[in-house]
C-alpha cells in the first residue's frame, strides 16, 4: 500500500500522464476533452484524503 502524500501524488501524475492521456483520447476522440478529464483526475487525486492508503494508485487514476 502507498501513503498518498503530495510528493507521491506528484510522482504518480508524472509517471502515468502520457498513458492516461492516450487512453482518454482513444475513449473521447478529442485531445482537449481528454486533457480536461486528465486534469480532473489529478485534482481528485491531490484532494483525496491523505490519511488513507491506496492499494493500487494506478487503478485509482482510472476510476
Amino acid at each position: 500500500m502507498h501513503k498518498l502524500t503530495h510528493y507521491f501524488a506528484a510522482e504518480l501524475i508524472q509517471e502515468h500522464r502520457e498513458e492516461l492521456h492516450g487512453y482518454l483520447v482513444r475513449q473521447t476522440h478529442c485531445p482537449e476533452t481528454a486533457a480536461d478529464i486528465l486534469q480532473d483526475a489529478f485534482l481528485r487525486l491531490i484532494h483525496t484524503d491523505t490519511k488513507n492508503d491506496l492499494k493500487n494508485p494506478r487503478a485509482f487514476l482510472y476510476n
